[in-house]
């Protein structure tokens, strides 16, 4: 009876070594999987702040494409207005400076007033090329 007991014994601590080694490479395994889990969390994480990053430049970037649209319209804008200004000043300046020749104040036939439009034609040409 005895070595009953100890064959008996002897199978339960095989048993429970078993079972601990069982639990050691299941613990093993529980471990490698979290810590798999966990990279590729991490590594979806970063895939998402990427693609975060890369839509907030492209958005920066479409944002200053139109400032700069903006911009280069208002200049457009700013110089056109300050060219038809400059015009202005120099009709002005060309009808101050300009002495229709005798007969064009009240012109009395059509070939007078039609001579009388070519002599202010030709003078204002002539102005607008001596002044800058």
């Amino acid at each position: 009876m005895k070595l009953a007991i100890q064959i008996a014994a002897g199978i339960l601590i095989a048993a429970f070594v078993l079972i601990g080694i069982g639990m050691g490479f299941t613990y093993a395994s529980l471990k490698a999987a979290e810590e798999h889990l966990e990279q590729l969390a991490q590594e979806q994480s970063a895939k998402t702040e990427a693609r975060r990053q890369a839509q907030a430049a492209e958005t920066e970037s479409k944002r200053q494409a139109q400032l700069v649209l903006k911009e280069n319209e208002r200049r457009r804008k700013s110089e056109q207005r300050a060219r038809a200004e400059i015009d202005r000043q120099r009709q002005i300046a060309f009808e101050r400076q300009y002495d229709a020749p005798e007969g064009c104040e009240n012109p009395s036939s059509e070939r007078q007033f039609i001579e009388c439009a070519n002599d202010k034609i030709r003078a204002r040409r002539e102005f607008l090329e001596k002044t800058p």
